[in-house]
């Protein structure tokens, strides 16, 4: 197929123009910088093309892709016209996918259902580690429950994995930012980057997550039926999760914005810190579930090294791509799970 990724020269996008590359596809490097998108470009037998997602969107349409791929982000900074994409995909009878997990963003595009049915083409959100690998593994980890009491998951990277500004942006964002949880069947308020608990990603590797916004707590209490939904994340580093807890505690208090200069001076520490640490990272994801009478734990841990973890967040989009062909029309988050379970599972 061919396919245009957006931001396809960042973290996350260049790993996966290499992946659909390595599949045969017939890969379109989008972004703003042509100089970027031309390096990987060549690297990979890519074609490149520059583009400001807030321009005219027509040099997209004159390359002609079947699908369309938003690995650019932050999708919270999408402004008033967040779905302008997508929209602008169905309009033209364009698949299109992104890699958000931002919650609001991947929880209304629901919203585009009728006009994508009737333009025969998926506009699916979230086909990023959260919510798409998060729902396959509590799909394969709940079958035959009979009810499901608790849902929890984490994400923690080495210190060494790759991270850009857009990462960092969406970090600091969320930072201090009131959300709700569902803890025994209600929504309670919690403080982003709040929370703190021990993480277990197997095989001995602990480190502390903090409690922050994605999808899942939006989605999988209807979806799964579950009465609690929690989602951890944190920094390998202690200092940087710390930093970033007194960060969200002031915030908090004093409301305060996130600056460029704030995204950029964070990311040049972040960077100055790299050499500490590791590249082990992992994700993990748990179920407490009734099955039979009995009341179990089951979890799914996957641990990456060597850096191989910005990859993690590609893979939904490359077991969707490898299947495009049966994928009902419509917009949505809820195809993911399924279509990653073979991957999940094997």
């Amino acid at each position: 197929m061919r396919v245009a990724v957006v931001g396809g020269y960042g973290v996350f996008g260049s790993r996966l123009v290499r992946l659909l590359a390595r599949d045969g596809h017939d890969v379109i490097v989008v972004g703003r910088n042509l100089t970027a998108a031309r390096a990987l470009a060549g690297e990979v037998g890519a074609m490149p093309l520059a583009l400001d997602l807030s321009g005219d969107l027509g040099l997209l349409w004159d390359v002609l892709p079947e699908v369309v791929v938003d690995a650019a982000g932050p999708f919270h900074a999408y402004g008033d016209d967040p779905y302008r994409l997508a929209r602008a995909c169905i309009a033209q009878g364009v698949h299109y996918l992104d890699l958000a997990d931002d919650p609001r963003f991947c929880m209304e595009i629901a919203g585009l259902n009728a006009p994508a049915r009737q333009a025969g083409v998926f506009a699916l959100s979230g086909a990023s580690s959260v919510p798409a690998i998060s729902s396959a593994a509590v799909t394969a980890l709940s079958a035959g429950a009979d009810a499901i009491d608790c849902i929890s998951s984490a994400i923690l990277p080495g210190n060494r994995a790759p991270r850009g500004a857009s990462v960092v942006r969406s970090i600091l964002h969320q930072c201090g930012q009131p959300m709700s949880v569902p803890v025994d069947g209600q929504m309670v308020r919690v403080r982003s980057w709040s929370d703190r608990e021990r993480c277990d990603l197997g095989k001995g590797l602990l480190r502390d997550g903090w409690a922050i916004a994605v999808p899942d707590q939006g989605l999988f209490a209807q979806a799964f039926g579950a009465r609690t939904v929690a989602f951890r994340a944190g920094m390998e580093l202690g200092i940087m999760n710390w930093a970033l807890a007194a960060f969200s505690w002031m915030r908090s208090s004093w409301g305060w914005a996130v600056p460029d200069w704030l995204v950029r001076l964070t990311l040049w520490g972040s960077r100055a810190l790299w050499p500490f640490g590791t590249d082990v990272g992992g994700m993990s994801v748990s179920v407490i579930l009734r099955k039979d009478g009995v009341w179990k734990r089951k979890s799914w841990r996957m641990i990456v090294k060597a850096g191989d973890g910005p990859f993690i967040p590609a893979v939904p989009v490359r077991a969707i791509l490898r299947q495009a062909g049966t994928i009902t029309p419509g917009a949505g988050w809820r195809y993911l799970s399924c279509r990653l379970l073979p991957w999940l599972t094997g």
